[in-house]
C-alpha cells in the first residue's frame, strides 16, 4: 500500500513496519529520492536495540539487488557501518585504554574500511549485543 502511494506521488511516513518494503521498492524500480530517504531514515533510527533488524533489512535488500542484477548507486550498509564504527571504536578505545595498547589504530581503520570485514564485524557484534 505504501509503495502504491509513493508510485502515485504521495508521501509515506517511514517506520519499522514499512522500511523493508519501501526500500526494496525503491531499489527495484530505481526511485532514487525514496532510496535516499530510506537510507537517511535508517541512519537516523539505528540503535543498539534495532541494529540486528536493520542489518537484516540491508542484507536482504542487498542480496535481492545482487540476484536481480540491479546496480545500486550507494551502499545500503553505510548507516550500519557508521553506527558500528562508532560503537566499535568506543568499545575498542575502552579495551585499548584498559590494556594500554595504543598501537592498534591502523588495524581498526583497516577493519572499518573493508566492506566484507564490516559485515563480518556486524554479525559478530549483533550476536554479542
Amino acid at each position: 500500500n505504501d509503495c502504491l502511494t509513493i508510485l502515485h506521488g504521495g508521501y509515506v511516513e517511514l517506520n519499522f513496519e514499512n522500511i523493508h518494503d519501501v526500500l526494496k521498492f525503491s531499489v527495484q524500480f530505481d526511485v532514487k529520492d525514496t532510496y535516499d530517504s530510506c537510507i537517511e531514515w535508517l541512519g537516523r533510527n539505528i540503535s543498539t536495540e534495532n541494529a540486528g533488524q536493520i542489518f537484516s533489512i540491508c542484507n536482504g535488500i542487498s542480496k535481492f539487488a545482487k540476484v536481480s542484477g540491479i546496480q545500486m548507486t550507494s551502499d545500503l550498509f553505510d548507516p550500519l557501518t557508521s553506527f558500528l564504527r562508532i560503537k566499535g571504536e568506543v568499545a575498542m578505545k575502552a579495551f585499548l585504554d584498559k590494556t594500554e595498547n595504543k598501537g592498534m589504530g591502523d588495524m581498526i581503520n583497516f577493519i572499518f574500511t573493508s566492506k566484507a570485514l564490516v559485515i563480518q564485524f556486524a554479525e559478530f557484534v549483533l550476536r554479542e549485543i
